[in-house]
């Protein structure tokens, strides 16, 4: 509150109860790769606070990150979009032939997302509040077993 006491003054009234936290942990780490999860929420007044999930995926032999394109062959985009498009219409028990915007989403096709981490069954993706969907349906995670983007794949 000393800190801000000339901003106390500008604002009479207002209030300071902000939080901000983040939490890191390793989702997988095995074959040189390691994936990595951090949890934020911050709160700076409003109707509600904001969290949101960020994944990453590193080669731990050079400490890089690896994007989609290091583990999808070329010209993957189409048809990773066709599958989760798919899983996520099985997920959320949407009929085949509905638009997920009929269903409250923004979009009708879910496109990759870079925000994916990797296990030793397959690959997460995760789209935050407010990406595809509103901030009511929360994040939205599709799971992709290897078995299913066995074609897309890179060879290790």
């Amino acid at each position: 509150i000393n800190g801000n006491a000339t901003l106390y003054k500008e604002m009479p009234g207002a209030s300071f109860e902000w939080e901000l936290s983040k939490f890191m942990h390793v989702v997988f780490n095995q074959n040189s790769q390691l994936s990595t999860f951090t949890l934020s929420y911050d709160y700076t007044g409003g109707a509600h606070g904001m969290e949101s999930h960020t994944y990453a995926v590193f080669d731990t032999r050079t400490g890089k990150r690896i994007e989609l394109s290091g583990l999808f062959k070329s010209g993957y985009k189409g048809e990773l979009t066709t599958l989760l498009t798919r899983k996520l219409k099985q997920d959320r028990k949407i009929h085949s032939t509905v638009k997920l915007s009929d269903s409250g989403f923004f979009v009708d096709e879910i496109e990759p997302t870079n925000n994916v981490y990797i296990t030793s069954t397959g690959i997460g993706f995760y789209y935050n509040p407010y990406e595809i969907a509103p901030y009511s349906f929360g994040g939205t995670e599709i799971f992709l077993p290897y078995s299913e983007l066995r074609n897309l794949l890179k060879k290790p």
